[in-house]
C-alpha cells in the first residue's frame, strides 16, 4: 500500500457534536480506518499510514460534512458505499441577488415539502436545504440528474416537467 499522509479539519454545529461522537465517529473510524478526534465543535478527520485507503479518507471526510449539512445518521452511512456520493449545489452561484434566496429555496422545498419529497421518492435520494446550499446525497450515475432537476426549478420550470425529465432520464441509467 502507498503511504500518505491525510488530515481534515471540519466545523460541527455545536448541537450536533453530542449527536456525532454518540452515533457515528466510531463506525466511520471502524470501517474505514481512519482516527478522528473532536475538540470543541472541530472534528479532525486522520488517515492511519499502512492503514487507511485514499477513497476511505475520503469517504470519511464525504460523511462528516454530510452531518455538517444536517443530513440522518442513515443517510450520511449512505456514502460508505462506492455507489452514493455527496454533492453540494452552492445557490449563491447561481442567484444573483441575496433577495431571490428566500424564494428559491421556497420553490425546490415546496408547499409542505411537497417538492423536495417528491425529487427525493423519483431519484430515490436525500436532499438538505440549508441557508444557502442544497446538499444530495444519491447514487452516483443520478447525481447530475438530481442536480439538473435542482436547476430547473431555481430557473424557474415547471414542477410537472422537471418531475418527468428526472423519471425519463433516470429510467435510462
Amino acid at each position: 500500500m502507498e503511504e500518505f499522509l491525510n488530515k481534515f479539519f471540519i466545523q460541527l454545529d455545536k448541537r450536533k457534536i453530542g449527536f456525532f461522537k454518540q452515533k457515528i465517529l466510531h463506525t466511520i473510524e471502524r470501517e474505514l480506518n481512519v482516527k478522528i478526534s473532536v475538540k470543541q465543535n472541530i472534528v479532525e478527520i486522520n488517515s492511519i499510514p499502512g492503514k487507511t485507503l485514499p477513497t476511505d479518507f475520503l469517504k470519511a471526510v464525504s460523511i462528516v460534512k454530510a452531518v455538517s449539512y444536517g443530513f440522518t445518521i442513515e443517510a450520511a452511512l449512505k456514502l460508505l458505499n462506492d455507489k452514493f456520493k455527496l454533492e453540494i449545489v452552492d445557490l449563491r452561484s447561481i442567484v444573483k441577488r441575496k433577495e431571490d434566496l428566500k424564494r428559491i429555496k421556497g420553490r425546490i422545498i415546496g408547499e409542505k415539502g411537497k417538492v423536495k419529497k417528491n425529487i427525493e421518492e423519483i431519484a430515490g435520494c436525500n436532499i438538505v436545504i440549508s441557508n444557502d446550499t442544497v446538499a444530495i446525497i444519491g447514487e452516483l450515475e443520478k447525481i447530475f440528474q438530481i442536480r439538473e432537476a435542482i436547476e430547473k426549478i431555481i430557473k424557474g420550470s415547471r414542477y410537472k416537467s422537471v418531475y418527468n425529465y428526472l423519471r425519463r432520464t433516470i429510467s435510462y441509467l
